[in-house]
């Protein structure tokens, strides 16, 4: 019976060594992101970001154009000028993405933790290396679930989403008086325009 204990014992010692050795590393994990271009991944999150935050903006107009009854020109005017500046706000983020969310940061906070609950080392080095294997397979069954808890646990980070709210945000107060300049002037123009076409 000692004999018995004794053995169960030493399998229990060597399968917790080997379940050990086969976690997946960090290290592991940098160079499969770095397989699968993350830096674009996130400049592609950037894109929704904004997109977002025009979506809001027109919302906000549609409601505010309402009150000041404000004519459809009136508000395609606004939102061109502020679609402009939207997008200049996007690309100075995507020369600042870098800044705003660090890979080296995001993959050891967000996508780490996720990946190794559902993947070993020996098969994230094997996808890195062999795309084109069975392991392929079982990426495509598993990575919507993996994106899913990431999208979360990135929704619920304080060191990620609010940071690219708050670049945009500050540029968006930053450019307040030059957008409203922007706007009275091309209304303007647009007045003068429709004044000529109507005599």
């Amino acid at each position: 019976m000692k004999k018995l204990l004794l053995g169960l014992t030493i399998a229990g010692v060597l399968m917790t060594g080997i379940a050990n050795a086969s976690e997946l590393t960090l290290k592991t994990t940098e160079k499969y992101y770095a397989v699968l271009n993350i830096k674009n991944n996130l400049r592609t999150m950037v894109d929704v970001v904004c997109n977002q935050m025009l979506n809001g903006i027109y919302r906000d107009i549609s409601q505010d154009a309402k009150k000041k009854r404000m004519s459809e020109g009136d508000i395609k005017i606004y939102m061109g000028v502020i679609r402009t500046n939207v997008f200049d706000i996007r690309n100075s983020m995507l020369m600042n993405v870098d800044q705003l969310l660090p890979v080296k940061q995001l993959i050891s906070e967000i996508y780490y933790p996720t990946l190794k609950k559902h993947f070993s080392e020996e098969e994230i080095v094997e996808l890195t290396n062999f795309y084109n294997t069975p392991l392929g397979k079982k990426t495509i069954t598993e990575m919507p679930a993996i994106m899913q808890e990431n999208a979360q646990l990135l929704s619920q980070s304080p060191n990620y989403l609010p940071a690219l709210q708050k670049f945009l945000s500050s540029e968006m107060d930053k450019r307040k008086d030059i957008i409203k300049k922007e706007i009275d002037t091309e209304i303007a123009k647009a007045k003068k325009k429709q004044k000529k076409t109507t005599k």
